[in-house]
């Protein structure tokens, strides 16, 4: 049995693509974990992860990152603003 642990700010539908790499497992994984899909998940909670894997999705969120971002890893006081700012007319 295969487990993942929810990442700040993430949704129950993010934690699905990036474990599985398919939305549709969405209802699974749902009744896996007795929870609605709609349900508000708490930062580290360990979900039980069911349902087909597709590894050509997940392996892509094991080498660039995780389907949302979290607070940790960025912030919106990283971004740097360029030089000139675009003038609207």
């Amino acid at each position: 049995m295969q487990t993942t642990k929810v990442k700040q700010g993430q949704t129950f539908f993010d934690t699905v693509i990036e474990t599985t790499g398919d939305i549709t497992n969405a209802f699974d994984m749902a009744m896996a974990n007795n929870i609605s899909i709609t349900d508000t998940l708490i930062n580290q909670m360990d979900l039980v992860v069911s349902g087909v894997e597709k590894t050509t999705i997940t392996q892509l969120f094991k080498v660039a990152k995780p389907a949302s971002m979290d607070k940790e890893s960025y912030s919106i006081y990283d971004y740097i603003f360029p030089q000139v700012l675009p003038i609207i007319l």
